[in-house]
């Protein structure tokens, strides 16, 4: 028995090993993509998390630009970055080399969700294309790693398949560590539960409960706030819906990606009433909860849509009827999303930015030879690529 034991565990390491080594290995070919600017696959918000990142691991400081501290971020994925970035540093800190850790890293916890809770060839490949769209580098990869366990714990608890184990508490307290707005996401789950099973609901409520108070706690203790500089600013700019501006004013960018949002919640949905799942209705209720609330008050990023997408997908696949023409129709149908999505947004967009992609390496290649240490450069849009890939002995 111990024999097999070890045998299962040995796999199971050569299983990690293999998703670390491919995810590098895509990591140097998305490289010279993700290295121009724009790209699809590593927003602005993206290349602040690495800058940050890479200026706590060298100069122990919380610092975009080498002068003001931040607080703009979420502190577990940003730990967990800046981990990253202290180990990366001791063979080069070259930002391509940086850069390449990073998509390694962001790659590999996509591998990890992908192959964890997704069967099919074809929904594994739907899952890379939904994260690709909605940029690497950013918290919602962790996020999404940490709410498909959750929810495929509960559901297999409540068919009665499986215990719950310590971790899972531990993943739920994590939760608004990655995104406190994320919270929502398991409220009415657990809601949902103090109905069915008492005491595992209480058990849940105590370590989301706990997640936050310790979010809170932490940010007053570094920061001396309880909010981060990004979130108050956001708070500030709220006037009203959005809706019609996310829906319609932002073109067909924003427009799909909210029609394939609706459409993945009320596909979920509807599978989840007809299979009687309550437990599977509570959840997407809880995800079409945080999806609402960006949607309605919030100006949309693409990364906001991963933790939409992504539970919604994994709920479809779970709930899909597994006999008849819904069984013949299910892998076609993925792997035709796919192949559309990617060709859409991925060959679509590069195609209509090349122009600006060009010009952005001539910027910054023109900018690291005549800007030196005493020089601010002020940018909006490409900041955070711009920030990143300037000298560090340069501008600030």
């Amino acid at each position: 028995m111990e024999q097999v034991m070890d045998d299962v565990e040995a796999r199971k390491g050569i299983k990690l090993l293999l998703l670390v080594v491919l995810s590098a290995l895509m990591a140097v070919a998305l490289l010279p993509y993700a290295m121009a600017f724009p790209s699809l696959i590593v927003e602005d918000d993206g290349f602040f998390y690495a800058e940050i990142a890479k200026n706590i691991a060298a100069l122990g400081a919380s610092t975009f630009d080498g002068l003001h501290e931040t607080s703009g971020y979420h502190l577990l994925w940003m730990g967990v970055m800046a981990a990253a970035s202290w180990v990366l540093q001791w063979i080069s800190v070259q930002p391509e080399f940086l850069l390449w850790g990073y998509l390694t890293l962001s790659l590999f916890v996509i591998s990890a969700y992908s192959f964890l809770f997704f069967k099919t060839i074809e929904a594994r490949l739907l899952v890379w294309v939904l994260s690709l769209m909605c940029s690497l580098l950013m918290e919602v990869n962790l996020l999404v790693l940490l709410l498909l366990p959750v929810y495929h714990t509960l559901l297999q608890r409540d068919a009665g398949k499986e215990g719950v184990p310590f971790w899972l508490y531990l993943a739920m307290a994590m939760v608004p560590l990655v995104r406190i707005d994320a919270t929502v996401m398991l409220v009415v789950p657990v809601a949902y539960l103090f109905l069915t099973e008492r005491s595992l609901a209480l058990r849940c409520a105590l370590a989301l409960v706990a997640g936050v108070v310790i979010q809170l706690l932490a940010m007053k203790l570094i920061f001396g706030d309880v909010f981060s500089v990004s979130s108050t600013l956001k708070a500030a700019d709220m006037e009203g819906s959005r809706v019609l501006s996310n829906l319609l004013y932002r073109g067909p960018d924003y427009t799909l990606r909210n029609l394939l949002a609706i459409g993945l919640l009320s596909l979920a949905f509807g599978l989840a009433l007809l299979q009687r799942n309550w437990l599977g209705v509570a959840i997407v209720m809880s995800v079409a909860g945080f999806y609402a609330a960006h949607f309605i008050f919030n100006h949309q990023r693409h990364w906001y849509f991963l933790p939409v997408y992504l539970p919604a997908f994994y709920l479809v696949s779970r709930f899909w009827p597994d006999s008849g023409w819904w069984m013949r129709i299910y892998r076609p149908g993925a792997l035709v999303s796919a192949l559309t999505l990617g060709i859409g947004f991925g060959l679509g967009y590069q195609l209509s930015h090349i122009p600006a992609r060009i010009n952005s390496l001539a910027f910054i290649k023109q900018a690291n030879v005549t800007l030196n240490d005493s020089d601010v450069v002020f940018q909006v849009d490409g900041s955070g690529w711009t920030g990143f890939f300037l000298d560090p002995d340069g501008a600030h």
